[in-house]
């Protein structure tokens, strides 16, 4: 029998099993700070602890932070067992991490956190044999299961920050804070790397998932219940497809005919950052506000510019995501990143929330950039409503998440006297 045909008569007979019977199932979900397919490839799942060990292959963008499904299966006998996961990178031992848990009548849900501060870490005591973020810890620890955890060590606002702007510290079930990289404060293209931030995203060989997968002795067959089968299984590529930018200009072509001014004079000239063209504030005087016909209600995932400022004493640039026409953006409710010179009259560079004409400040930092310098500039924006700006590729302000104003939006450049823009790219995406 072929394995698709041996998998679809084990899938009638678990739909029978499951709707006549209804026995106890048990997910098995994996929570890292560690990257796939960077520092791991592999995940075996061993259920209970001494039997059957189930392979699996790591994802690109699993949602390992948070928790991902490893294993599903049905009919486990209730009572308490346990459960190891090992992490593997070609074969090779990364880490390993028990934990029991009490499996109850209808489904139970288990998360094994597998953390880099554990590695070298022997926990042998009998009341403290698991490891968690650098401690030894009761076994039965778990976020399900915080009863067995020790007295908790933060709350929701009281983790450190981060040194790496994908991955923030974020207080967990278990009540410790703990490494969590977010691979959508990163472009479509990467992936976060808890250590190193916004990284390439690995690609996976085409021969790197076997077609013995399809094989009933391989997969679970639990697993292969479509009322418990989780979705993000059945997608045919272990890869998401990165986003393709949805607008750009480089300003090469010396047309700018495309962009609208609302104010101010723009033109091109040839004092791009890499003596190519770019577009300029002409005649430095007030306000200077441009927008394209394809920045205008569109959802960002990511918008990227280089950018210069010109005026020392009071110039700026500002971003606006406007919630309303574009037309009148001073009035319109809005985000704002703003990005001032060392010496200007504004001491800090932020992100604003604009309630109309009523500014709210979501974050701030002084101010670094120095005129007449070109940067890069990348503000991402997540699908939580929280952005990430990055100058140069470094974190540059972070906000929390906010959705008092959801995309749609026109987005608007606007120079305060005297400054440049070159190499304008737009990724849309949720």
């Amino acid at each position: 029998m072929t394995p698709l045909l041996r998998a679809l008569a084990l899938a009638s007979c678990t739909l029978c099993v499951v709707s006549c019977t209804s026995p106890p199932r048990l997910v098995v979900q994996l929570a890292t700070d560690y990257t796939p397919l960077v520092d791991f490839d592999t995940v075996d799942v061993e259920l209970p602890v001494g039997t059957t060990v189930t392979t699996v292959q790591a994802r690109v963008r699993g949602g390992y932070a948070n928790g991902a499904r490893l294993l599903d299966r049905v009919g486990v006998t209730p009572g308490s067992t346990a459960v190891r996961v090992t992490l593997r990178h070609a074969g090779a031992l990364l880490q390993a991490q028990t934990r029991h848990v009490v499996v109850g009548a209808d489904t139970t849900y288990v998360t094994v956190r597998v953390t880099r501060s554990c590695a070298g870490v022997t926990c042998d005591q009998p009341d403290a044999s698991a490891c968690l973020a650098g401690m030894c810890t009761d076994d039965r620890c778990t976020p399900e299961n915080p009863s067995a955890c020790p007295t908790p060590t933060c709350t929701a606002t009281s983790c450190a920050m981060s040194t790496v702007a994908c991955a923030p510290s974020t207080c967990v079930g278990e009540g410790v804070c703990v490494i969590t990289p977010d691979d959508t404060r990163c472009l479509a293209s990467e992936i976060c790397d808890a250590v190193r931030g916004c990284v390439p995203a690995p690609v996976l060989d085409a021969g790197a998932v076997d077609a013995d997968v399809l094989d009933a002795d391989v997969i679970d067959a639990d697993l292969l219940d479509a009322n418990l089968l989780d979705a993000n299984t059945q997608d045919a590529s272990p890869l998401d497809a990165p986003a393709a930018a949805c607008f750009s200009d480089d300003f090469n072509d010396g047309d700018f005919t495309d962009w609208t001014n609302l104010d101010g004079t723009w033109s091109v000239d040839a004092s791009g950052p890499d003596g190519s063209n770019a577009l300029a504030v002409t005649v430095p005087a007030g306000n200077s506000r441009l927008t394209h016909t394809m920045l205008l209600g569109q959802t960002p995932r990511t918008f990227s510019m280089a950018f210069r400022l010109d005026d020392m004493i009071d110039g700026d640039l500002d971003v606006y995501f406007l919630s309303g026409a574009w037309t009148d953006p001073d009035t319109t409710s809005r985000y704002d990143i703003g990005l001032h010179a060392v010496g200007a009259d504004n001491l800090t560079d932020f992100v604003l929330r604009w309630d109309g004409p009523t500014p709210v400040t979501l974050t701030e930092r002084p101010v670094s950039l120095v005129v007449g310098h070109w940067y890069r500039l990348d503000v991402d924006r997540s699908p939580d409503g929280s952005l990430h700006v990055r100058v140069d590729g470094a974190p540059y302000l972070d906000t929390p998440p906010d959705v008092t104003y959801a995309p749609p939006y026109d987005i608007v450049v606007r120079a305060y006297r005297d400054a440049a823009i070159d190499d304008v790219v737009l990724v849309c995406g949720p």
